[in-house]
């Protein structure tokens, strides 16, 4: 199974919990010291990350009291999925809004202190149907900047980033639904709620601002994603562990 599948096919296992290790999302025991962390969010997401944390992957507790941790600048942060790259720092995608065509991000060094929420603006080359995917040729040079929006891209839902040790890239995948009945038609269907005809995309990424490709690779795939969990060294954990 290629890295894309497996990824994709972990999270479609059932489970809410994946451990987000480079090339194995599957999950592990965890290493003497350290523990795992998840990342979740309440409500509609308004009031930013929330997280918890565990020794052994199966016993969890709130941090700070379940109180935020990290506070979007703007819409919602719904989804919040983080991963450990290849730098040390732990970055973080979200949903940020039921109907936007973008992912939040940010970064961070111990998963409290964040730098300023921005938003990857993944569709800034869609031209229509028929373009869904993309080699990264036509990608503007930073994804990280505005970019008109296509109105037929409705949404940007739960997305999951990992980090693939062996290549050095970041591989993120969400859902989007493309609102046009010749885009995957044979699963269209007008009378289904809010004309949702959501495929699972993936991109690529060394920097957060270039991406190498876009590709769809499941047709209408349904999962509950409300957060990753994740393995964290012995000094983050243990701060984690005594924030009040």
């Amino acid at each position: 199974m290629n890295t894309i599948n497996c990824l994709i096919a972990a999270c479609l296992s059932g489970g809410l919990v994946t451990v987000a290790t480079g090339r194995n999302a599957l999950p592990k025991e965890p290493a003497s010291g350290g523990g795992y962390v998840y990342s979740s969010f309440t409500g509609d997401g308004e009031d930013g990350l929330h997280l918890l944390t565990s020794p052994d992957g199966k016993t969890w507790k709130t941090v700070k009291n379940y109180a935020s941790i990290y506070k979007q600048s703007e819409g919602l942060m719904r989804d919040p999925s983080i991963c450990r790259g290849g730098d040390g720092k732990y970055h973080l995608v979200w949903t940020t809004g039921w109907w936007n065509d973008t992912i939040g991000i940010a970064h961070s060094d111990n998963l409290i202190d964040w730098s300023p929420m921005q938003s990857l603006h993944i569709w800034a080359d869609y031209a229509g149907p028929g373009s869904e995917e993309s080699d990264g040729r036509k990608w503007p040079k930073d994804l990280s900047q505005p970019a008109p929006r296509n109105p037929r891209v409705r949404n940007c839902w739960a997305p999951e980033i990992f980090y693939d040790d062996q290549t050095g890239e970041y591989v993120i995948f969400w859902a989007t639904t493309i609102d046009d009945a010749g885009v995957f038609s044979k699963t269209w269907d007008a009378k289904r709620w809010e004309r949702m005809n959501q495929r699972v995309y993936y991109i690529t990424t060394r920097d957060f601002k270039t991406l190498t490709r876009i590709n769809d690779q499941f047709a209408a795939p349904t999962w509950v994603r409300h957060g990753t969990a994740f393995k964290v060294p012995e000094n983050v954990y243990e701060v984690l562990e005594a924030l009040k």
